[in-house]
């Protein structure tokens, strides 16, 4: 997992077009190291979620877990 810097988060979710494809609710923060980024959609109270890059889809999102510590207990190995 790749964790994308403070600094740098505002500029990749423009890069990326997050707020356009899922919403404005949407903000990635990280992605698998490749395709896929991780993210909160604060809609539904920060809830994580995981989301192809080539295919950002509001419809398609994955959600993972009901907050980032939550989250951050799963085993990432079985989501692949």
């Amino acid at each position: 997992m790749s964790l994308w810097k403070l600094c740098d988060l505002i500029q990749l979710n423009k890069d990326y077009q997050i707020e356009k494809y899922l919403g404005c609710e949407c903000l990635a923060f990280g992605t698998d190291g490749g395709r896929v980024c991780y993210g909160f959609d604060f809609s539904l109270e920060g809830s994580v979620f995981m989301s192809s890059l080539g295919d950002l889809d509001k419809n398609k999102k994955n959600f993972l877990a009901k907050n980032f510590d939550k989250f951050i207990e799963i085993d990432l190995s079985i989501i692949k």
